[in-house]
């Protein structure tokens, strides 16, 4: 991907991949290519972000102890190319409501059916959890939900004490209505994401607290 973005014409002879006299008609606004964001689970898949990408793509299923301990592995591996280690991206499931017990509740609603589908395909991360009588409490360790004032605190919390930048969250789920989808938007717009604008990335990992 690197030649394609730089070079006029390339010939690539790879183990997946075979390219003869390519040639790419359309070059990336960001030079010399746009940052490439690597995910992975397993330590493996973390620690090949580290040695081959740009940032590690955290995925959302990962408590904020597992995100601390990846994100050490990234730096570890940074460090051996001499690659400065800053804020990464980070992906959270968020879900906003007048109170608490609503959250958890329309969490359930819209996100509970996806769960135990991704489950049923076989998703590691989710092994183990009882995603049928006891769904919100096999999630709440990696989910921000509550009402607008916790939300922000509990994500404040994350962004400050870890490295992260741009914080991604997902406002929407394949059950929710186009109307539902905007509302949603909406409210973390107008009442979670100003308390987090004015905030500065930190490029440290708070090892008191995700040891």
């Amino acid at each position: 991907m690197k030649r394609l973005w730089t070079e006029d014409e390339v010939t690539f002879q790879g183990r997946f991949w075979q390219l003869e006299g390519a040639k790419p008609h359309i070059r990336p606004v960001q030079e010399p290519h746009p940052p490439i964001w690597i995910g992975g689970n397993a330590e493996p898949g973390v620690r090949r972000a580290g040695r081959l990408g740009d940032a590690y793509a955290c995925p959302p299923k990962a408590s904020l102890a597992e995100v601390a301990s990846r994100y050490r592995i990234v730096k570890d591996e940074f460090a051996q190319r001499g690659k400065p280690f800053g804020p990464q991206p980070l992906r959270r499931e968020v879900l906003v409501a007048d109170t608490e017990q609503q959250a958890i509740d329309e969490y359930v609603r819209v996100a509970q059916s996806r769960y135990v589908t991704y489950s049923e395909r076989g998703n590691d991360v989710l092994a183990g959890r009882d995603l049928v009588s006891n769904f919100f409490d096999s999630v709440a360790d990696h989910v921000v939900v509550g009402t607008p004032e916790s939300v922000t605190e509990r994500l404040v919390d994350i962004v400050t004490n870890l490295p992260v930048d741009p914080l991604l969250m997902r406002p929407q789920w394949p059950t929710m209505s186009a109307d539902e989808t905007i509302a949603a938007i909406r409210r973390l717009g107008r009442e979670v994401l100003p308390h987090l604008r004015s905030l500065e990335p930190t490029t440290q990992i708070n090892d008191e607290m995700f040891a």
